[in-house]
């Protein structure tokens, strides 16, 4: 079984030189500052864990977004758009 770890790229300058562990870099920080808001890098990270490792159904995560942020439209909005943009990024590494 392969292990993953996933890690925010900016400012990174190291590797792993593992074959059990592939090392998934992700711009996280800078595609959320692209959507405006840096806090949206924790659920791009989140998500892409999510897609690499399928540990949750992406629909379970997007429902409990809907019930922590339901009534804040903007926040919801970010972070489904957030979790959206993960998913886009995990596809990269699958397969």
């Amino acid at each position: 079984m392969e292990g993953y770890i996933i890690v925010e790229n900016a400012g990174l300058n190291e590797t792993i030189e593992r074959d059990d562990i592939k090392m998934v870099t992700v711009p996280a920080l800078n595609m959320a500052v692209a959507m405006g808001n840096r806090r949206a890098s924790n659920i791009i990270l989140f998500e892409v864990y999510i897609g690499i490792t399928n540990a949750i159904s992406a629909p379970i995560v997007e429902e409990e977004l809907e019930k922590k942020f339901g009534r804040k439209e903007k926040g919801l909005s970010l972070n489904i758009d957030a979790f959206r943009k993960g998913a886009e990024k995990a596809s990269k590494f699958i397969g």
